[in-house]
């Protein structure tokens, strides 16, 4: 068996939300910053990303998605219909919590580091994917669209997404990455503009990031 743990160690990545802000940015720029780009659920509509990392179930998802190069990391319990659907270069990740009302639930002891691990499933993908770019290595990560507040069409995904809901996530998802700001060796660096994330981190415009290629 073969791990991914710390595979892009001292890398830099570019981490894409779906928040209102990732429709007023050029593609262009965050492809032209040279780093490797890791986008959340719907965010590959606008997007050319290296990475997706998504856990609703694929109906939620434009079938585009699964024929698209980029490399997949997808929940565990979706991999027979991920299976079916003929996804490319997919990879599937378990996330402790996630049927945690299930008879299903996995059995096995929880891990939370090393090279074989399981992602703790909080309510958003948000949390799992900062975790992810830590297992993955990652010193430095730009956030781009991490708006944490408004609506966004993109973040729409789920048939039972409720706007209590979403609010609920996003205020959730700022407190775990205000925590991993404080306690992850990754830095963070905000490309955000007018977000609540640039009251503790750094912000730099997308455009301004100097290219690494």
């Amino acid at each position: 068996m073969v791990s991914w743990h710390n595979k892009y160690a001292g890398e830099e990545a570019v981490l894409c939300g779906t928040g209102p802000s990732l429709w007023n940015i050029d593609p262009s720029l965050v492809r032209n910053t040279g780093r490797l780009v890791f986008g959340l659920n719907n965010s590959f509509e606008l997007l050319d990303l290296d990475f997706w990392m998504g856990f609703d179930a694929p109906d939620q998802f434009d079938p585009k998605l699964w024929s698209q190069d980029n490399i997949k990391l997808y929940a565990w319990n979706h991999r027979i219909e991920a299976h079916q659907l003929k996804a490319k270069n997919i990879f599937f990740y378990k996330a402790y919590g996630l049927e945690v009302d299930s008879s299903k639930k996995f059995d096995e002891e929880i891990v939370v580091a090393g090279p074989y691990i399981n992602f703790i499933f909080e309510g958003y993908t948000f949390s799992m994917a900062l975790h992810m770019l830590h297992w993955l290595g990652f010193k430095r990560v730009f956030l781009v669209g991490c708006d944490f507040g408004g609506t966004s069409k993109l973040s729409q995904m789920s048939t039972s997404y409720t706007e209590k809901g979403h609010q609920h996530h996003l205020k959730g998802a700022l407190g775990f990455l205000e925590e991993a700001h404080r306690q992850s060796p990754i830095e963070f660096v905000s490309c955000t503009p007018d977000s609540p994330i640039n009251l503790f981190l750094d912000y730099k415009s997308i455009g301004a990031l100097k290219s690494k290629s």
